[in-house]
């Protein structure tokens, strides 16, 4: 494993991802009053989470938290994994939204 990453690292990461996947990234990461989660567009709304270990824990209140801000903004809400030793990216998604 790496030496421990600092948050530079993971605003850069994090802001890099969403442009990669065609997002706008949100300013303080989301922490400000207008723009919340991680990074949005037209149609959708994404929290991030990285990890440089082989598995990662979501947490339900997250989730509830994406989704009410997506209800808010009238976007689909994705949350997005990361793992960082490969770069590996997962989505999740409610099964109502492909369907």
């Amino acid at each position: 494993m790496c030496a421990k990453r600092d948050g530079k690292f993971y605003f850069k990461n994090e802001k890099e991802i969403m442009k990669r996947f065609g997002l706008i990234p949100t300013k303080q990461s989301g922490g400000g009053w207008i723009e919340k989660e991680d990074g949005f567009n037209a149609a959708l709304i994404c929290q991030h989470k990285s990890t440089d270990a082989a598995s990662y824990r979501i947490r339900l209140e997250d989730i509830e938290k994406l989704e009410y801000h997506a209800m808010v903004d009238h976007k689909v809400p994705v949350f997005m994994v990361q793992y960082l030793q490969t770069d590996d990216i997962d989505l999740l998604l409610r099964p109502n939204i492909i369907s």
